[in-house]
């Protein structure tokens, strides 16, 4: 590799490390002494359906759940007329009985370990409008099966979904920039992160013990480079994302044809002096991208087929990382 392209690839992105150990005791610092006496006097506290709010004279934040709520908690757009707009620091930390939250379209912040340890949390929207998720927010939310992170947000903070064990999928949005240290560490059902090209910093451990994982990216961005270093599967969204993915005769569409193709490929090239794929055979038959053309290719693609056959939507690479 020439010096050119050396100073390119480290360019694209920066890999931040720390040799420190992080432990399953996560403990978050205490973080309430840090608000100013000026804003402990300039609220009033109301207290709804088991949920303390600081209410300011222009908008109103969570301060602290009970630990006795259960259930769906739904927090209301406004509190004594003024728009919700933060869930405080350690706001529902360890409430272990809540199975999912519904925030409104005024919250624009989620506080650091708000909802630390809610070990029964499987759902919780994220409004559009939020572009801020801070350290620790659903550290340990080991229930926790899907998340949707809106447009806004530009950083993934460090330790944010540590020990989502639950976590399968993944969609980092374009704008993000950076992903802290240890953000994902401990998804341990972790199958696909997808990580777009404008995060150019990765922090360290930041998707430490997630054995499942594959990460989808573009070619000489910082998702391939976190890809090589750290031995994970990475598949290139350039190739998937093409109309000829999964094509394999080249007629526009996904079919049993393809799927038949795809094994007639596989016996050809697997028998002793069939040669070998070429690179635009590989594009459209390697569907999994694990650098063969084979029947799991073929499975996948019938699969996808029998998928649209019943009025399914998804494109071939989103259906192959659910």
């Amino acid at each position: 590799m020439n010096m050119k392209k050396i100073i390119a690839v480290a360019a694209a992105c920066v890999i931040t490390g720390s040799t420190d150990v992080i432990t399953q005791n996560y403990s978050p610092i205490n973080i309430r002494n840090a608000v100013s006496a000026a804003e402990e006097s300039g609220y009033d506290t109301v207290t709804q359906d088991g949920i303390e709010y600081h209410v300011y004279t222009d908008h109103a934040e969570l301060y602290k759940a009970s630990k006795d709520l259960e259930g769906e908690i739904i927090i209301p757009e406004k509190i004594k007329g003024v728009p919700v707009t933060k869930i405080g620091d350690e706001c529902f930390r360890e409430c272990k009985d809540i199975t999912s939250v519904v925030l409104p379209e005024s919250v624009k912040t989620i506080g650091k370990f708000a909802l630390l340890n809610c070990t029964h949390l499987n759902s919780v929207n994220i409004p559009k409008n939020i572009t801020v998720i801070e350290a620790g927010a659903f550290q340990s939310c080991m229930s926790l099966k899907s998340v949707t992170i809106p447009d806004g947000v530009t950083a993934i903070e460090s330790t944010t979904f540590v020990g989502c064990n639950s976590l399968t999928l993944v969609v980092i949005p374009d704008g993000v920039k950076s992903i802290g240290d240890a953000a994902f560490m401990g998804c341990t059902h972790l199958k696909s992160i997808t990580i777009p090209e404008t995060v150019t910093s990765i922090g360290g451990k930041a998707l430490a013990n997630c054995p499942q994982l594959t990460i989808y990216g573009y070619k000489g961005s910082c998702a391939e480079e976190t890809a090589n270093t750290y031995k994970f599967r990475f598949v290139d969204l350039a190739v998937v994302s093409s109309h000829s993915f999964g094509d394999a005769n080249g007629d526009e569409s996904i079919d049993a044809i393809d799927a038949s193709n795809i094994l007639a490929k596989y016996a050809e090239y697997s028998t002793e002096g069939g040669g070998s794929p070429t690179q635009e055979e590989y594009d459209k038959c390697d569907v999994n991208s694990d650098g063969n053309i084979d029947a799991i290719d073929a499975s996948n693609v019938l699969a996808y087929y029998a998928y649209t056959a019943t009025n399914g939507t998804m494109s071939l690479a989103d259906f192959l990382r659910q």
